[in-house]
């Protein structure tokens, strides 16, 4: 069944491990509509210093849905709100959607 793709980009500030991250991605892949775009901003250097576990979770999700996730990698840990802003500044959708992992 094809997923609709809402005008919304969700933001997930994301200072976590990719076990963490996991539930989140999968919740969001089975649900009936897809986001246009999921910015995963990475405020804890967690995913880029996991980025082969990460890269297995991309490749157990749901093809399409996995090609609407990008990763914000940053150089500094960053707190919740600076991450979101960072997100707002890269997302490309009219309407923006903030998503916590917990």
């Amino acid at each position: 069944m094809l997923k609709q793709n809402l005008p919304i980009s969700a933001i997930v500030p994301c200072k976590c491990s990719v076990n963490e991250l996991a539930p989140l991605l999968f919740a969001l892949c089975e649900g009936n509509a897809w986001p246009s775009e999921l910015l995963i901003v990475d405020a804890g250097l967690q995913l880029i210093n996991h980025s082969d576990e990460y890269s297995s979770l991309l490749l157990s999700l749901h093809p399409d849905f996995a090609s609407i996730v990008r990763v914000l990698p940053q150089n500094q840990s960053l707190y919740p709100g600076e991450a979101r802003n960072q997100g707002c500044q890269e997302a490309l959708s009219p309407w923006i959607a903030f998503v916590d992992v917990n």
